[in-house]
């Protein structure tokens, strides 16, 4: 539970959880690879363009966490193209049976999707500078993902970790929409 613990704790500092959370090889891959700041930007356009042709799915998590967002960006200025790549995220993976995303902002100027039911856990953050950390928590507290890297997720393999913790959700409480309404 500890690791929970560190992701509350660094948003509680106003530190990024990603930004804690960066492995050494990712630190060593950008000292090694000389990018400019304008060719990362044009990098990150063309992932946009690609996964833009994804279907989109509407059903009434995107829009919850649509309004979310939107209500973030109320009170805090998103950085970079945060929101349409947590967005993007949420389109790929979400489906019309998965269970409601909470949006939070990482109290830097990025975003967190977030997915809790007991001692269950899965985040996804987006960071304003291209990277994104991904974390899973199994029922029994324990670690089972920790990565982060530049661009997106593994978009199937994160619609995998939603469609199991969606599994895991409905065998526990089947109505678990009815807290929602």
């Amino acid at each position: 539970m500890s690791v929970v613990n560190d992701f509350y704790q660094a948003r509680a500092t106003n530190t990024s959880w990603a930004r804690r959370q960066r492995s050494a090889w990712l630190q060593k891959l950008r000292a090694s690879t000389k990018v400019s700041s304008h060719e990362h930007h044009d990098r990150l356009a063309a992932d946009r363009d690609v996964l833009a042709d994804a279907v989109i799915v509407t059903n009434d998590a995107i829009q919850r966490a649509t309004n979310q967002i939107a209500q973030i960006e109320e009170h805090v200025v998103l950085g970079g193209d945060v929101r349409n790549r947590l967005l993007t995220c949420l389109r790929a993976s979400l489906s019309a049976d998965s269970v409601f995303p909470t949006v939070t902002s990482d109290g830097d100027d990025g975003l967190i999707a977030q997915w809790r039911a007991g001692e269950r856990f899965l985040a996804v953050e987006m960071t304003s500078d291209g990277d994104y950390s991904l974390m899973l928590v199994d029922s029994d507290g324990v670690l089972r993902r920790n990565e982060s890297a530049s661009g997106y997720p593994d978009l199937d393999n994160l619609k995998a970790l939603v469609r199991d913790f969606t599994a895991a959700v409905v065998a526990r409480n089947p109505r678990w929409r009815d807290l929602f309404e």
